[in-house]
């Protein structure tokens, strides 16, 4: 957020603001106190010079018949020229835009979530209809072709219940003996469960399951770092997240570079993911790391430039706090129930990846070229 000038008088200054937001120029309004002054400041960069001329216009004379109707002739030769003298390379033409080009990556991305939850649950009703057991893992299509990594163990999942067709998980038990003993040998295969698992095992002093990692990214899919973030377990997963990285997500982007704002992202979900996936292993989705990773973005920015105006409150921040660590106390004490064989109560929340996006995002925001006149 820049500053741009000061206006006297309360209905001048409501009257030339109204006219930049005809303008499609986003400002706010900052009253001084003092001699009925205001402060006048826009949010975006690549508005101030377009902003400046126009308020130098209003300063000369503020009963112009531009600043008084919402239907005005512009003065599209003087801009032309102010901007010909004054401005350099990333400058732009006068702007009037509509509302939606202003967020549309952040609108693109969830438009692509939402299709992608959609035919997910096409690809997991008839999965149940076909694979009920496989089912119960969300192990789809989609999902085997967006996770993280596939490890033989999700293979193996597969073609056990294709061999042993199970219509809910309490039919496991009616399972034949040879059926249990076969599951538990797929279960003890070399196969990467995750750190949690390891430490789990140790704390129960049974031999920890470990085995090869990155399959899938050795081989070249690179984009398996990302596309977890892309897919949703259920109804409520997604519209939350969504609804979450409207508000935060749109924040970012009106501040930042296109570029800027997809690179800050890309960082964001290729380290959550892979933090995530060290941790529990391949069987994890959803944006919510990156949302986390967007809200400790936004507070780092607050610390470091509080004039680009991002609304994200203390309370907020404070919230995000406590849930974060709530989860993480709720896995403390999954950890020691299970290790003590007391409940096999279990946490099926990617909390590392909200701890370590969270953390990413406040170390890019804490990066002074992040802002719309930067990369």
């Amino acid at each position: 957020m820049r500053f741009l000038g000061q206006i006297k008088g309360e209905e001048k200054a409501s009257a030339f603001q109204a006219f930049l937001q005809r303008e499609h120029i986003e400002s706010r309004l900052e009253s001084k106190g003092k001699e009925d002054l205001f402060n006048l400041w826009i949010y975006r960069e690549d508005d101030l010079q377009i902003a400046t001329h126009w308020l130098n216009i209003f300063l000369e004379n503020s009963s112009d018949p531009r600043f008084q109707n919402d239907k005005h002739p512009l003065d599209e030769k003087g801009v032309a020229e102010f901007l010909s003298k004054n401005s350099n390379k990333q400058s732009r033409a006068i702007p009037i835009r509509p509302s939606f080009s202003r967020t549309p990556i952040t609108r693109i991305i969830i438009f692509v979530c939402m299709g992608l939850f959609f035919l997910n649950g096409y690809q997991l009703y008839h999965l149940k209809k076909t694979n009920p057991g496989a089912g119960f893992f969300n192990l789809t299509p989609l999902f085997m072709h967006l996770s993280y990594d596939v490890p033989q163990l999700f293979l193996d999942y597969l073609y056990f219940f294709k061999k042993y067709p199970i219509e809910r998980p309490l039919d496991f038990e009616k399972l034949p003996l040879k059926a249990k003993k076969e599951f538990q040998q797929i279960r003890e295969k070399p196969n990467w469960q995750g750190l949690y698992s390891i430490f789990l095992n140790q704390a129960r002093k049974k031999k920890p399951i470990t085995g090869p990692m990155f399959i899938k990214l050795r081989k070249g899919q690179i984009y398996r770092l990302v596309t977890p973030c892309l897919l949703h377990a259920h109804i409520f997963h997604i519209f939350f997240n969504m609804l979450l990285f409207f508000f935060w997500g749109k924040q970012v982007e009106e501040r930042t570079k296109s570029s800027s704002y997809l690179f800050i992202m890309l960082i964001i979900a290729t380290v959550s993911n892979t933090a995530q996936y060290l941790m529990t292993g391949s069987l994890f989705l959803g944006y919510s790391g990156v949302i986390l990773g967007l809200a400790g973005f936004i507070w780092g920015r607050q610390q470091l430039a509080p004039w680009e105006g991002y609304p994200l409150h203390r309370f907020t921040i404070g919230f995000l706090a406590v849930y974060v660590l709530g989860l993480t106390l709720f896995q403390i004490i999954s950890f020691f129930l299970t290790r003590f064989d007391l409940s096999p109560f279990a946490m099926n929340i990617a909390n590392t990846a909200h701890i370590v996006g969270a953390a990413t995002g406040m170390i890019l925001g804490s990066i002074s070229s992040f802002s719309k006149g930067h990369i």
